[in-house]
């Protein structure tokens, strides 16, 4: 056998390793993305499209990965096998920390996140015992890699098991996005309830495809849930009993802070200031991150409502409680360290109201107290007008590092 002979098997044979490598992490995706639905009750039709959209929407991402780095790097057995075990390796870890973080917080480590870990990872505020368990779990991934390397090595006919996983993947993908593209025309919650449930998940969707084919899938139909009609808010127009008094609204909110803090020692302003006001001590959070927490707080419903507010926002434009401060003639200023715009709060809540995110400052502190400055700025202004006002004031510093100079 010639020189050019041997390379061309040696590479054929590291193709078909590299991708059986691949078909092998099948299973640990479907396990690992499988975790976002601990918990439901699902339907059978909701669970055939789940383990077919888990499968063919991740399983064929892996399929592909493997098929490129064997192409770029084929004739390479060791470097390929270290550059995608690395790849893999670290997909299958961002599947299992993303798992846990959304049993916890219910969303996913999006582009957004992840960017956010990459800049600036303290302000998280994890601990560095979270710091290890994360990179504990990176290391037995790779581990996990070195294994399933060494499995595909001494697995015979791994052609077929190739060429199995392709078409096991192909037929899943296309049987999970046709079904989607008509649950979605339909609203059928059985499928689409699941979609926000799966990480870095962008199902098909095709109103022209689906009015099409619709007829052909029988077993998705229109959803009679609630939580699956067109969003009707408010249900009802307010009714107002007979004009009062005008009153001025101050709404400060403290990112994170905690309720155990609020004492004479850490916060003696606000504990002073507590005494001769009424403090509340029995409420309930709607949420424990950001946005569910802002969204419970104007709109008096559940955050599980906020994606449907966010679709039909235009329509909705803003909570009842802003529209009746609006057509009252409200003055509004709202100082924020929490890119409203970014995280869709200015168009779901203050829809057409200018909202302030640039504070001076070099970093955390001193950009809330430019913050403070603007506000009684604001305050300043309507004590001459005499108009009416609301005025929210965000602070961000206690989401940081705790500052003690």
């Amino acid at each position: 056998m010639s020189r050019i002979s041997r390379i061309f098997t040696r590479t054929l044979s590291t193709h078909g390793l590299l991708l059986t490598v691949a078909a092998l992490h099948l299973p640990l995706v479907l396990l690992l993305v499988g975790r976002n639905l601990q918990g439901l009750a699902l339907h059978p039709l909701g669970a055939t499209y789940a383990a077919t959209a888990i499968f063919g929407y991740y399983g064929m991402a892996v399929l592909l990965i493997a098929l490129l780095v064997s192409l770029v790097l084929g004739g390479w057995r060791s470097g390929a096998a270290v550059v995608l075990g690395a790849i893999l390796g670290t997909f299958l870890w961002y599947l299992l920390i993303d798992s846990e973080v959304y049993s916890v917080f219910k969303f996913h480590l999006d582009s957004f996140w992840l960017g956010f870990v990459w800049t600036d990872p303290g302000a998280l505020g994890l601990p560095v015992s979270q710091w290890v368990s994360v990179a504990a779990a990176w290391l037995a991934m790779l581990l996990i890699e070195f294994f399933l390397w060494r499995g595909a090595r001494a697995m015979p006919h791994r052609g077929r098991w190739v060429a199995s996983a392709f078409a096991l993947t192909l037929l899943a993908t296309v049987t999970s996005q046709a079904v989607h593209v008509v649950a979605y025309e339909k609203g059928d919650e059985r499928i689409t309830s699941l979609t926000p449930r799966l990480p870095l998940y962008l199902p098909l969707r095709s109103h022209s495809q689906a009015l099409r084919y619709g007829d052909r899938l029988p077993l998705v139909s229109t959803s009679t849930a609630a939580s699956t009609r067109a969003l009707v808010y408010p249900r009802a127009p307010l009714v107002f009993g007979k004009p009062g008094p005008t009153k001025n609204l101050l709404v400060l909110l403290l990112e994170s802070w905690r309720a155990d803090s609020f004492d004479a020692r850490t916060t003696p302003h606000m504990w002073n200031f507590g005494q001769r006001a009424s403090v509340y001590r029995e409420h309930f959070s709607t949420g424990n991150s950001t946005v569910a927490g802002l969204f419970g707080l104007f709109y008096g419903i559940h955050p599980t409502y906020w994606e449907a507010v966010k679709a039909s926002s235009a329509s909705i434009d803003n909570p009842v409680l802003v529209d009746a401060m609006v057509d009252r003639g409200y003055r509004f200023g709202v100082f924020a360290r929490s890119n409203f715009a970014r995280h869709k709060i200015q168009d779901t809540v203050f829809r057409g109201i200018p909202v302030v995110e640039k504070q001076a400052g070099q970093n955390s502190a001193e950009r809330d107290q430019d913050l403070t400055r603007q506000l009684i700025g604001f305050l300043e202004s309507r004590a001459a007008d005499g108009k009416p006002f609301f005025e929210l004031g965000f602070y961000k510093a206690s989401h940081f590092d705790d500052r003690y100079d």
